[in-house]
């Protein structure tokens, strides 16, 4: 009995992260479209510009390079209705070692195809190759529940949203929440 519910949660674990596989409704040139699309948002941006200023397009080159350094790829993708589910995933390069960080988050779309409105739902500590089943643990708590409250805390799995900061959709950037312990210091530790 126990083999057999073994490889029942094996079988439903491969089922549930093929479901969300990008390549299964993404063609490739569309997948890249998308991961272009969400680094403006996810991923580090200049240090010398302003959080509003990245969408800007003088700094299109420097995403492009970005993707290629970070080798960043969509590692799922889910649509429902007019929300785009998605889990970014790329390399940590600051690491002296092998690690990755995932990114995962719901959007809408404009007429246009451009991101109207964005919510990054979790970010990852760094994570190794062997650890890489987390983010898809993450994307499907994420997309199945809506609700990833029982992984926030737990720093294997969730670096932020923490006690401190929380994602802004209207600022588009993390921010501190009001509780946070960090605030008195704020000035210290914020652009």
């Amino acid at each position: 009995m126990r083999k057999f519910l073994f490889v029942l949660v094996v079988v439903f674990t491969g089922c549930s992260q093929q479901a969300y596989d990008p390549s299964r409704v993404l063609s490739g040139a569309e997948e890249a479209a998308w991961v272009r699309r969400l680094a403006v948002y996810v991923d580090t941006r200049p240090n010398d510009i302003k959080p509003a200023d990245r969408f800007l397009g003088r700094y299109k080159g420097y995403y492009d390079s970005l993707v290629v350094r970070h080798e960043s790829k969509l590692a799922a993708f889910h649509q429902e209705g007019d929300l785009y589910y998605y889990l970014y995933h790329k390399k940590d390069v600051k690491s002296m070692y092998e690690h990755y960080r995932y990114v995962g988050g719901v959007c809408k779309l404009d007429a246009q195809g451009n991101i109207s409105w964005l919510d990054q739902r979790f970010y990852s500590p760094r994570l190794t190759a062997e650890e890489m089943d987390r983010g898809a643990e993450l994307f499907r708590s994420m997309v199945e529940t809506q609700d990833i409250s029982a992984f926030i805390g737990n720093f294997d799995y969730v670096e932020w949203p923490d006690a401190d900061f929380i994602y802004s959709p209207e600022k588009q950037e993390w921010v501190l929440q009001d509780t946070s312990r960090l605030r008195g210091i704020a000035p210290m530790i914020h652009e």
